[in-house]
């Protein structure tokens, strides 16, 4: 038996965006790595981590779409945050109704010995039929485009209704969608639902004649509060503290929590005031190592798809591509820009070109100025963008001096706009100085850097930190 903990989270609004630019992206390294890592018959517990936005629940979409993971795996799909409908509903319970539907709707058949374990759901929908439908728009996380599943479900439940309709026995299926009803307390033990589970998780795994291991995939787990999260953790740990067998809940081969791991320490230090212990209550939920889902070196390769959607004229977009390209991909790397964010550029107008006066009647291009106008883009305001450029500056990123020359004399020309033809512009920079003369060429500004004291490549080139040069200007752009 295994079990996968998946961290990350997802948004609807950018599902089809996502969909279309992961195609752009060749994930085929990661893929492998996790198909290897799923695969692997010591690998009962795993941790799958990604950060925020980073399109883990689009990447693990199409990995399960398609036929050689279809052929092998069949996948059940929670997403807890919707079970927080009030405090005191168990969880639990809405975890094992929502499983129970999800197989009812997925073409899984029930034989007679099932029909009487779920004889009085009858007297249940005949009684409460209102209030079971509620429930299930309510608190079941079918949606996303499911409602073939949901119309299914009823559709055997409806059955059950019309074979049993005239039987009297109660069993735990009716005082479980009584409890549900109720909002009563929880229930840990392997009842009548979770062995129903159990059995028609066999059955699913056998569906389309073909041999599959089945998956419970649990979705936005840390959007849930900190003490949820650690509860959901508590209760898939418990087959394996009452049985010791290392079995998953409900028999699950495999389990998967999408979340961020990092997130997940933060709860926890939250919850008892200190991360020291993480390591110890963490690694039960994994049995070899964390898997560490990361497209960033994949998201660099394909970044010039993401500037073909910048809606500029194609010469002056090539040039800031030019200028730029290092910093967006330091960005990337960094963790302050991924592909939710990144993908956001298609929903802009068309960006106004900024032009700025030079010296006497000439104009030319801000491309400072147009930089933090494709930022605006990716973030929700101007303080987000603020925080995307202080957590680079405080890496202390450094960047090739000769190849992003044409940026650190526009940020220079910013800092130093009034100096003459000879005189020293001596920025202090990450605790650092740095020492450059001013040069006028006509009416053009540069500067030539002159301090030799300073971080140097194996190659030994100047080595600059260009993102917290932006930083320190970035108060001239932004509304902060």
């Amino acid at each position: 038996m295994f079990a996968i903990l998946v961290f990350g989270t997802y948004h609807h609004r950018f599902r089809i965006t996502l969909i279309e630019y992961m195609e752009k992206i060749q994930t085929t390294g990661v893929s492998d790595q996790f198909k290897a890592h799923l695969s692997d018959v010591n690998n009962q517990r795993i941790i799958f981590s990604g950060s925020f936005g980073s399109g883990k629940t689009t990447f693990l979409n199409d990995f399960f779409k398609t036929k050689e993971q279809s052929d092998k795996y069949y996948v059940c799909k929670l997403f807890p945050v919707n079970y927080v409908t009030s405090d005191n509903k168990d969880i639990y319970e809405l975890m094992k109704f929502d499983i129970l539907i999800q197989l009812l709707g997925s073409g899984v058949t029930l034989g007679k010995s099932d029909f009487d374990k779920l004889s009085t759901v009858s007297k249940s929908i005949k009684k409460n039929s209102l209030k079971l439908l509620q429930g299930i728009m309510g608190v079941a996380s079918l949606i996303d485009g499911r409602a073939a599943i949901l119309s299914k479900a009823v559709e055997v439940i409806s059955d059950i209704y019309e074979k049993y309709k005239d039987q009297d026995s109660e069993t735990k299926v009716d005082r479980f969608l009584a409890d549900l009803e109720n909002q009563l307390g929880s229930s840990y033990e392997m009842n009548d639902i979770s062995r129903l589970i159990n059995e028609m998780l066999i059955k699913a795994s056998k569906l389309e004649e073909k041999e599959k291991e089945t998956v419970l995939l649990i979705d936005d787990f840390d959007r849930l509060e900190p003490m949820q999260s650690f509860r959901l953790l508590n209760i898939l740990s418990t087959n394996d503290n009452e049985t010791g067998t290392g079995e998953n809940k409900f028999g699950f081969d495999k389990i998967i929590i999408v979340c961020d791991i990092g997130n997940l320490r933060d709860c926890f230090a939250h919850i008892n005031g200190t991360s020291n212990a993480f390591n110890g209550y963490i690694d039960k939920f994994y049995s070899t190592q964390i898997f560490n889902f990361d497209i960033q070196n994949d998201l660099i390769k394909a970044i010039s798809v993401w500037f073909v959607e910048i809606k500029i004229s194609r010469d002056v977009r090539e040039e800031f591509y030019e200028m730029y390209i290092d910093i967006i991909k330091q960005m990337i790397s960094c963790g302050s820009l991924n592909i939710r964010s990144l993908t956001k550029m298609q929903y802009a107008t068309a960006i106004d070109v900024p032009s700025k006066q030079g010296l006497g009647y000439h104009t030319e291009i801000d491309y400072m100025k147009l930089f933090f106008s494709v930022l605006r883009q990716m973030f929700v305001g101007d303080q987000e963008v603020s925080t995307a450029l202080s957590l680079c500056s405080k890496r202390n990123i450094m960047f090739l001096y000769s190849n992003n020359r044409m940026v650190v004399d526009k940020l220079l020309g910013i800092m130093f706009p009034e100096k003459l033809d000879g005189e020293d512009a001596e920025p202090f920079i990450n605790k650092q100085k740095y020492k450059f003369k001013a040069k006028r060429t006509g009416l053009y500004l540069s500067f030539d850097f002159l301090a030799t004291d300073v971080q140097l490549s194996d190659s030994g080139d100047i080595l600059i930190p260009v993102l917290s040069f932006i930083d320190e200007i970035k108060q001239k752009y932004l509304n902060i």
